[in-house]
């Protein structure tokens, strides 16, 4: 797993700590997301919560190590300033996790998703902010492909799966939807 650290940190340092333009290929763009899938699970699993992710993206993340799992989708965003003490709602890091309890399904698959929740399968989503960027992660076990997230694509851009290369930043950072208390009200639906 530090090979993942080792590829991903030259990517990562100006996104944390610069608004310095950049693009992003497709290359490059599958190391960030594997990297911060990564930090999800490591994350989730150190602080523990009442929300736990399911074993199995752990094992897959483990055999795959070298590509971002279909899984779980990354978003990247950027935020205006991020502080200390003085900036509660805007911290140096901050981490996010719970469960989607709504979600919008296509008609036909209603049925087969909620025998799928039944049977214990679900949607979560988090949010990791580090410094001036900010990620959106969803994650589902559900079968079939699953389309969660719906976010402007001026604030949120998708990294995984794979849409085109990007340019950073993004046109717009969080602050125009409230910052981080914005963005995880709109990501969890509270």
């Amino acid at each position: 797993m530090s090979d993942i650290e080792t590829r991903a940190s030259k990517l990562l340092s100006p996104l944390i700590f610069e608004h310095r333009p950049a693009s992003y290929s497709r290359d490059e763009q599958a190391i960030i997301a594997l990297w911060v899938q990564k930090t999800v699970l490591v994350i989730s699993k150190t602080i523990g919560g009442a929300f736990q992710i399911p074993k199995e993206f752990y094992s897959q993340l483990y055999n795959s190590r070298t590509v971002p799992l279909d899984n779980m989708m990354v978003h990247i965003g950027w935020r205006l300033e991020f502080g200390g003490m003085k900036h509660t709602e805007q911290p140096i890091s901050s981490f996010e996790i719970k469960q989607v309890t709504r979600a919008e399904v296509d008609r036909l698959s209603v049925n087969k998703i909620k025998d799928q929740i039944n049977d214990g399968k679900m949607i979560w989503a988090a949010s990791l902010a580090i410094g001036y960027v900010v990620f959106n992660i969803f994650g589902s076990n559900l079968d079939g492909n699953v389309q969660v997230g719906n976010s402007d694509d001026r604030i949120f851009v998708c990294i995984h799966p794979y849409l085109s290369d990007f340019d950073w930043p993004t046109e717009w950072p969080i602050n125009a939807v409230g910052g981080l208390i914005g963005v995880r009200k709109g990501l969890y639906g509270d």
